[in-house]
């Protein structure tokens, strides 16, 4: 499975490349367009699952290579990068939030827990996921600047997207 997933992410950095990278040479009014493709994901090193974010096909290593971890979202605001995953701490995961490279927990690792998503809007970052219970039931989780919020029991947040409310 590792080695399907890390085709697929290859495919899918690829396809990004390609697709978002190209010069019309045929008209030379159309300015080039210039693209920076982020693309989220893991790299296996042989021995572990590596949490990587790749920038125009540069792999950045999150981690340290001796934990397994993995990366499932990437969201770009102006200068900074944020990348929601998690890393597993030999016992249980444990939820995290990168901002340019630089990872914060969220949660207090009692539970297992794991970040699927990342939205930001001005100031504010949000996080879906979810956290393991005391029952072993995923609760469908969204962390609002690093402060949790229990959505439902038996599920997870895979997707969190966020716009100003309309009266």
């Amino acid at each position: 499975m590792k080695t399907t997933l890390k085709f697929y992410t290859i495919m899918a950095l690829s396809a990004c490349l390609f697709a978002g990278c190209s010069k019309d040479d045929d008209n030379p009014n159309v300015p080039e367009s210039v693209y920076d493709v982020y693309v989220a994901g893991y790299e296996d090193n042989g021995s572990e699952t590596v949490a990587t974010l790749w920038k125009n096909g540069t792999a950045q290593e999150l981690i340290n290579e001796s934990v397994y971890a993995m990366t499932h979202s990437v969201y770009v605001s102006g200068n900074d990068v944020y990348v929601a995953g998690f890393e597993s701490d030999g016992f249980s995961d444990v939820a995290k939030l990168w901002k340019n490279g630089i990872a914060e927990d969220l949660g207090d690792g009692t539970n297992s827990a794991v970040a699927l998503s990342v939205y930001v809007i001005g100031d504010d970052v949000f996080v879906s996921g979810y956290v393991k219970n005391s029952s072993d039931q995923n609760v469908a989780t969204l962390w609002k600047n690093g402060e949790a919020e229990d959505l439902f029991n038996d599920g997870g947040g895979h997707s969190v997207f966020v716009t100003q409310a309309t009266e």
